[in-house]
């Protein structure tokens, strides 16, 4: 959940801010499940059915006739840094941070379950696996072939090698592969001397690596398997410059959020790091020198790496786009309460963004 973000509407049930505790404790469970569910999918197995509905809730996000936008790296990744956000506030609200006995809407107390069972939901929607009811890749018969690759007497690595070689100029798809090996059949010329030639598949690519490691065993082990999948189903091939730096990104600014957590919290804490007062002060060091809620702008830095991630997605600007409205209005309404309370409070920090807002 954004980090302290207000919900202006009133409601007749009110929470007390230690409740904070309650939803990160969700979000870490679910992002940790999601994460491993997806790992299973592109690392393990290739094949996956999604719950009817868990299939509608994405359907209803993102439409019925979603389409893959970003690739199985990029979806895994910003699951896994998801995931990292949620345990790292986790740790933050119970070991760290110091809650006072001031009270939160229920309805910013609801919306903190909403926002991670969406956000999850939006790098799903479009991602590899995700958009229909049954997982098929378009080499998925391939895989299975592979792992029993070497119990075929007839064929062996080499020859499958030789015609992923030659699928420029024959044409081969992943289906006379699979039809070569477990029927023992071979194109047959036709009379004028030429193959019958069918439409090349790019899939056949994908595996070159996944061969090349298991050629070297003399038996097939589970890390062949592993090996195998990353390279047919999760290709390194696909990790591009934007997520190196959207990854470098968001762990920069989860650093610099746990800095000035850490600093919000010795506020209220002697040097022994005992709590003596759940009174506020002026916060001094890091990015509170420029800006009065240096949390929150790591909150938006780090929802704004996961977009250079998922590049190209049509759900996920919307999280951002409420990550980042709603940050701006607490880190607003935080400032002017900051002006109004300390007469000495430093007149050139902004609220949230240095130097402009």
């Amino acid at each position: 959940m954004p980090s302290g973000a207000p919900i202006s509407c009133p409601a007749s049930v009110p929470s007390y801010r230690l409740w904070f505790r309650h939803f990160y404790v969700f979000a870490a469970a679910y992002t940790s499940i999601i994460t491993l569910v997806t790992f299973q999918l592109y690392f393990v197995s290739g094949t996956f059915t999604l719950s009817p509905a868990f299939s509608f809730a994405l359907d209803l996000l993102a439409s019925d006739d979603r389409t893959v936008k970003v690739s199985a790296v990029s979806c895994f990744l910003s699951l896994c840094l998801l995931t990292i956000h949620s345990w790292h506030r986790l740790y933050e609200t119970w070991f760290i941070s110091v809650f006072s006995d001031s009270r939160i809407n229920i309805l910013h107390y609801a919306v903190g379950y909403a926002h991670y069972i969406g956000a999850v939901a939006a790098i799903l929607a479009e991602s590899p696996g995700f958009t229909d009811t049954k997982v098929e890749y378009e080499n998925d018969k391939l895989v299975s072939l592979l792992e029993n690759v070497l119990d075929c007497d007839s064929v062996n690595v080499e020859d499958i090698r030789d015609w992923i070689t030659n699928d420029e100029v024959d044409e081969i798809t992943d289906n006379d592969i699979v039809e070569m090996v477990t029927q023992e059949e071979v194109i047959k010329e036709e009379e004028n001397g030429r193959k019958n030639l069918i439409l090349h598949s790019e899939g056949l690519k994908t595996i070159e690596a996944a061969l090349q490691y298991i050629n070297q065993q003399e038996e097939a082990t589970p890390a062949d398997i592993i090996c195998l999948h990353l390279n047919a189903v999760f290709s390194l091939k696909d990790i591009t410059l934007r997520d190196i730096y959207g990854c470098g990104l968001f762990l920069w600014a989860c650093y610099h959020q746990y800095r000035s957590t850490v600093i919000l919290a010795n506020l209220r804490k002697n040097k022994k790091g005992k709590i003596v007062t759940h009174h506020h002060g002026i916060p001094y060091g890091g990015w509170f020198e420029l800006v009065s809620s240096p949390h929150l702008l790591a909150e938006v830095i780090m929802y704004l790496a996961l977009t250079i991630i998922l590049w190209g997605a049509h759900t996920w600007p919307f999280i951002f786009l409420w990550v980042l409205s709603n940050q701006v209005e607490s880190a607003l309404l935080t400032h002017w309460w900051y002006l109004s309370k300390f007469e000495d409070y430093p007149k050139q920090r902004k609220s949230i963004i240095p130097y402009v807002l």
